[in-house]
């Protein structure tokens, strides 16, 4: 016996049959009407840098704004070097099979021939766009029907390019008048004082705590060694070693042996925790300063919990946006080089004179190749509890080519003799 709710219910999903000899009309298709979405989306204006305190959670964005938070994510997660657009063309020919044609002039169209071996450069941004699509995989059908369409697969282009850059570049400005987060001690402050002003100048190796900072250990320990004694000899006193190697580094930017003083593979003496630092074992104490740790709490859990760390995990947060709550290698070296940034006189840039920010992006992603080193566990552990778990979440040029003695070569010399042991 049916009751009058039953009978309501059945009335309101009664479908009538087609006419006799007529198909039944199609199911609705979800993908069409998400793709449609994004197609009339992508016909307004473009994109804006959204106020903070409208950012949402990536499972209540609209396909538009989906697809753009794995553009933000990609210089924050993934690679801030890599081109953003070859990855996602060379990703999708991949994924999907080359399309009925490729945007004019990409070199993507030569690199992805069937015939041709792909190369590690190709892997590179192949695994690049993998690595953005995994934060959104359902997103994934949408981007596979905008692929088949060369016009509107521009469009997307332009748009995630434009949501990369903005996302690098809102990052970069939040972190340029943040230098309180340098000394451990939040009661310290930057001494000489710096004005919070658009102009750099007064930051790199010419101010002397931000130099103690940016210069490698192994040339802090030289330049800030102490005065010599009254009994060493006349010619000692006159020009003493810290003297000579101080020059040596404001007048030629070089070690006193001639190598460059700052190069990617020297890290720099903030990125250790405090004093941590011993040249035969420079994976001691590396990363683990409290610098970094307030960068990325700065950048994936809201300025306002760089200091102390957040308890509770902000709607507004980028943690939130992208649906990243695990920390990665990728999210550190992203880290390393906003925060090197703060320190110098330059904006964001590839490369800062002959300081090449893309190698040190690839040589702390280097530093975790063995994921199942006591060193990976234990660092990426403390960036997680430090970030996260107090919310209760899980070219040709060789200028800045490495030499035997800088930190990133000891440490690959040390990993590989710990690996044949």
């Amino acid at each position: 016996m049916s009751t009058p709710g039953a009978a309501a219910a059945a009335a309101s999903t009664f479908v009538p049959a087609p006419p006799a000899g007529q198909a039944p009309p199609p199911p609705p298709n979800p993908l069409k009407r998400k793709y449609d979405e994004v197609i009339s989306a992508l016909g307004e204006a473009p994109v804006k840098k959204s106020s903070r305190g409208r950012r949402a959670p990536l499972e209540t964005k609209s396909q538009l704004d989906k697809l753009l938070s794995m553009a933000r994510f990609f210089p924050r997660g993934v690679n801030p070097f890599l081109d953003l657009g070859l990855a996602m063309t060379l990703g999708s020919t991949t994924r999907w099979g080359a399309a009925s044609s490729l945007p004019s002039g990409n070199p993507v169209a030569t690199s992805t021939n069937a015939a041709a071996p792909i190369s590690d450069l190709d892997t590179k941004y192949i695994e690049a766009f993998n690595s953005m699509l995994a934060i959104s995989p359902d997103s994934a059908e949408i981007l596979r029907e905008l692929y088949k369409n060369d016009d509107q697969w521009a469009r997307i282009l332009a748009k995630f390019r434009d949501a990369a850059a903005g996302a690098r570049q809102g990052d970069t400005n939040g972190l340029k008048h943040k230098l309180k987060y340098l000394p451990s001690d939040s009661t310290m402050p930057i001494v000489p004082a710096i004005q919070d002003s658009e102009s750099k100048s007064d930051r790199g190796i010419n101010h002397p705590m931000l130099r103690d900072a940016i210069i490698p250990w192994s040339l802090r320990l030289v330049i800030n060694a102490p005065a010599p004694t009254e009994t060493e000899t006349e010619e000692d006193a006159e020009e003493p070693e810290a003297v000579r190697a101080l020059n040596a580094l404001l007048f030629t930017g070089k070690l006193l042996n001639g190598k460059p003083a700052l190069t990617a593979g020297r890290f720099p003496s903030c990125f250790y925790g405090d004093g941590q630092y011993d040249p035969l074992a420079p994976e001691v104490g590396l990363l683990r300063s409290l610098f970094l740790l307030r960068v990325l709490r700065h950048i994936w859990t809201t300025p306002s919990s760089a200091m102390d760390g957040a308890t509770k995990l902000k709607q507004i947060s980028n943690a939130r946006a992208h649906g990243q709550l695990i920390i990665t290698p990728p999210m550190i070296a992203y880290g390393c080089c906003q925060a090197r940034t703060m320190l110098s006189t330059s904006e964001w840039k590839r490369k800062d004179g002959k300081y090449n920010y893309e190698r040190l992006f690839d040589a702390v992603v280097e530093l975790f190749k063995n994921p199942a080193g006591a060193w990976t566990i234990e660092t990426l552990a403390w960036y997680q509890k430090g970030v996260f778990g107090a919310c209760g979440t899980t070219g040709a040029d060789n200028s800045d080519s490495e030499d035997e003695d800088s930190e990133i070569s000891v440490i690959a010399a040390r990993s590989s003799a710990s690996s044949d042991s």
